[in-house]
């Protein structure tokens, strides 16, 4: 199954956002059924390799036309990279570092709303936000660039400047920022 869920992956990212909308939620339930430890060890990549082609077709866009299969894709993004995150000595241990902390990610131009938490070094998140009472940090901004923070493909130092706000205790901000600069995206890329 794992090279059937490759195929799966290299065939979305061609696929275009019409057909990425109707396949996505299916082929996703394909990698969960079969495990997303198998999908991981033949594209170890593939949650930053779909990340940027949603933003590449326009991942607000997408959001705003197909939000039911975007938010399934947050639902294992999270999944997966918790997955990911568990196999690493090295990364629970960064996850470790800023301790229980909840983080809300929601974009200004799209139905995106994601959140994760950390607690003894797992990761864990979903589609939705933390309530506001709950939530410890917040990233707010365009989808495209919440999106390029999980992947690494936009900085979130100058993201901060230029095109999101954060809400949260200075303490939180400056405990979460190299998870969400540093650790997440390498989760992102398969922990390499």
């Amino acid at each position: 199954m794992a090279r059937d869920s490759k195929k799966q992956v290299e065939g979305m990212l061609k696929m275009s956002p019409e057909e990425l909308r109707d396949v996505l939620p299916s082929v996703l339930d394909g990698i969960r059924k079969h495990g997303s430890e198998k999908m991981l060890a033949e594209v170890p990549d593939c949650l930053a390799k779909i990340i940027r082609r949603l933003v590449e077709i326009d991942a607000a866009q997408f959001a705003n036309n197909a939000p039911e299969a975007f938010s399934k894709f947050m639902d294992f993004f999270w999944e997966t990279a918790g997955t990911v995150a568990e196999k690493s000595e090295e990364l629970r241990l960064a996850l470790e570092a800023p301790g229980q902390v909840h983080c809300n990610l929601e974009a200004n131009d799209s139905p995106f709303a994601t959140h994760f938490g950390l607690s003894a070094g797992k990761l864990s998140g979903g589609w939705g936000l933390w309530h506001f009472r709950d939530q410890d940090l917040k990233y707010y901004g365009p989808t495209k660039v919440l999106m390029g923070i999980l992947t690494g493909d936009v900085d979130l130092h100058m993201a901060g400047f230029t095109s999101i706000s954060v809400e949260g205790l200075p303490k939180f901000q400056i405990d979460l920022t190299p998870v969400v600069a540093k650790v997440i995206p390498r989760i992102a890329r398969g922990g390499e």
